[in-house]
């Protein structure tokens, strides 16, 4: 069904897509980006020109060993509970024939997203269910926002690694939190280049050197960059070679980047030691994450142009 779409928007010669890898003629772009985005600076969709036919035992695969497993899960816990074994059998069959049905029903539905990133916001769109159904569209300008929380954490369970999720969710003014969030499965490093975690990171990067002529309008006004963190620290001023700290008391504690012990980034977690800080004492000791601090990327920035700490 998918070769039926035609491409509403060819991407000029040199644009990559938000990975940053080049893109071409093997993608179908089924809706256009809106000019409210300004010039589009990557691109992707998931709606290859030439996709590749699923053969049928690949199409009930999938759903069938689904289906097996949740069936013969209700059959045992039904067994356990002492429930008679036809009648067991009989409800664990039905559960795997619906699940698996389910399953075959969700897997092989047509789905298909584009998404553009450009200079002043970002536009997604999607198609489910038939391809002549109509997009729906999702629209966050740069505008409109007023800060942006950043989340990436890999987990776990029992040592063994599960998986890697993402969130990407910028506040705006008077409306919901226009947010990219997913998951993916790459313990070291990031996921294949066309996945969707690579809008919301390209867009970080985009919305950072938007602010950064804000951050140089308080550097030249104040003489200090401020961001806001919550909770012990209120809130942490980056300067020339120095950081001040607002703690939840309301006490500032100026402290030059030379008088620092330890400075890192770890795990998500920024920690701050001046070098006179003791250790059965929490004075000249600070800590916070990451994610809770909006347009984190921008603190990063400053503390390295601007009080020369640099992060791995």
């Amino acid at each position: 069904m998918e070769q039926f779409i035609q491409s509403a928007w060819q991407p000029t010669p040199g644009l990559k897509n938000h990975s940053g890898t080049p893109l071409n003629d093997e993608r179908i772009f089924f809706a256009e980006p809106p000019e409210s985005i300004g010039p589009v600076i990557s691109a992707s969709s998931s709606l290859l020109a030439k996709p590749k036919e699923k053969s049928l035992q690949e199409k009930l695969s999938g759903p069938a060993i689904g289906g097996f497993v949740v069936g013969l899960f209700v059959g045992v816990i039904l067994f356990a509970l002492s429930v008679a074994p036809a009648i067991a059998l009989s409800v664990g069959g039905a559960v795997a024939i619906a699940f698996g049905g389910w399953c075959f029903y969700d897997e092989n539905t047509f789905r298909a997203e584009c998404s553009y990133l450009g200079q002043n916001g970002i536009a997604q769109y999607a198609i489910k269910g038939s391809p002549s159904a109509n997009p729906t569209t999702t629209l966050l300008l740069f505008e409109d926002a007023a800060q942006l929380r950043t989340h990436q954490t890999r987990v776990y369970k029992n040592g063994v690694y599960q998986r890697t999720t993402y969130r990407y969710s910028w506040q705006q003014r008077g409306q919901s939190d226009y947010v990219i969030s997913g998951a993916y499965h790459n313990e070291k490093g990031n996921p294949e280049i066309w996945h969707p975690f690579y809008l919301g990171a390209a867009a970080e990067m985009v919305w950072t050197q938007r602010l950064l002529k804000f951050a140089n309008q308080d550097l030249a006004e104040k003489g200090y960059v401020e961001f806001p963190v919550g909770k012990d620290v209120q809130s942490v001023k980056v300067g020339s070679n120095f950081l001040e700290f607002t703690t939840s008391a309301g006490e500032s504690q100026r402290t030059a980047v030379a008088d620092m012990k330890k400075v890192e980034l770890n795990s998500g977690q920024f920690r701050i030691v001046h070098q006179d800080a003791k250790w059965w004492s929490g004075k000249g000791k600070y800590g916070f994450t990451y994610g809770s601090m909006p347009n984190a990327r921008l603190f990063l920035l400053c503390l390295q142009q601007l009080a020369g700490v640099q992060f791995g």
